[in-house]
This record gives C-alpha cells, sequence and structure tokens, in this order.
C-alpha cells in the first residue's frame, strides 16, 4: 500500500498540472517507481486518459483549421485527412475511434472515453480509483 502522504502530494502535483502533455511526463514518472498493482492500474488507466486528451486537443485544432480554411467544420473527421491538416487520425489508446458527433459536431471516440481532467487525476490518486 502507499502512504498517504505520498497519495496527497502526487493529488497536488497532478491538480497543478496544466497541460495534459505535462500530465503525460508527470505519471511516467510515477508509473515508473509504482510497484503496487492497483495503484498502477490507476495510474496507467490516467495515463491514457492524457494520451486521449493530446489527441482530442490536436484534432480540435485541426477542425480549426479547416473551418478557417473552407469556412465550416468537417462533417466527417476523415476530412482532416483528406484536407491535408492532418497525416493521419490518432488512435484512441483505448480503443476507440474519434468521430465527429452528427447532432452536435462535438469530438467523441467509440470508447466512450472522456480525456483528463486533473479533478478526475486528482480522485484517482486520492481514492486508487
Amino acid at each position: 500500500d502507499v502512504h498517504p502522504l505520498v497519495t496527497r502530494l502526487a493529488a497536488k502535483s497532478i491538480a497543478t498540472l496544466t497541460t495534459p502533455e505535462a500530465a503525460v511526463d508527470f505519471l511516467r514518472g510515477v508509473l515508473s517507481t509504482t510497484k503496487d498493482p492497483n495503484a498502477r492500474s490507476a495510474l496507467e488507466e490516467k495515463l491514457k486518459e492524457a494520451y486521449l486528451q493530446i489527441d482530442l486537443d490536436r484534432l480540435k485544432q485541426a477542425i480549426d483549421i479547416f473551418n478557417k480554411s473552407f469556412g465550416h467544420n468537417p462533417v466527417d473527421i476523415s476530412e482532416l485527412v483528406a484536407a491535408h491538416i492532418v497525416t493521419a487520425l490518432p488512435l484512441d489508446p483505448f480503443g476507440g475511434t474519434y468521430y465527429l458527433d452528427r447532432q452536435t459536431g462535438e469530438l467523441r471516440t467509440t470508447s466512450g472515453h472522456k480525456g483528463i481532467s486533473s479533478f478526475s487525476m486528482n480522485k484517482t490518486i486520492q481514492h486508487g480509483n
């Protein structure tokens, strides 16, 4: 088991991170020294969420570029590749596929996972969920 002080310090550290890239670096470092299987599992899940957030952020930027170039958002996410805005669509770290919701225009993934937030990371580290 991890000492409660360590979990509080980790939670506080994650809560101060401002980018998913910083979260990836932090989580990789913590994972490299964590032996407890439950803690490792929770950290690996958060690492995937951080990678997912990076993908979502980059795809949203690509959609903005598409919109500025063509005057509208793409109907299908594959249009970003066809327009040479991205070279390929990233792979969802949870095994899903990224897509644009036809009703809302929101970027989503078929895995149903959401990107990372400091609140969810904080809760995971504190409770080992």
